[in-house]
């Protein structure tokens, strides 16, 4: 495998929209981001799609859980720690 299928392994962010039985989802949308390397590493939250700003709700790195502060604005780069999981909701702040 190549460094870049390497990094794929190791980082992930994924909307999820869907139920397990595969309908669609009409509650919040969460967004779930994995970060399995050592190092931080950035990440676009999506787009206004889904709603003009993201909460954060849980982080691993900082024990956090809840929305706390300001939401995130749709389409910003922010930075995940190294090891960590972090879930977003989106909101229409």
């Amino acid at each position: 495998p190549t460094d870049a299928d390497d990094d794929c392994a190791r980082q992930n962010g994924e909307l999820i929209e869907m139920s397990r039985r595969g309908e669609p989802v009409v509650d919040d949308t969460l967004l779930l981001v994995l970060n399995g390397q050592p190092e931080a590493v950035k990440v676009t939250l999506p787009g206004t799609t889904y709603g003009a700003a993201w909460c954060r709700d849980l982080d691993t790195a900082t024990g956090e859980i809840g929305a706390e502060g300001d939401p995130t604005p749709a389409g910003a780069t922010i930075e995940v720690t190294g090891r960590s999981v972090v879930v977003f909701r989106a909101v229409d702040a």
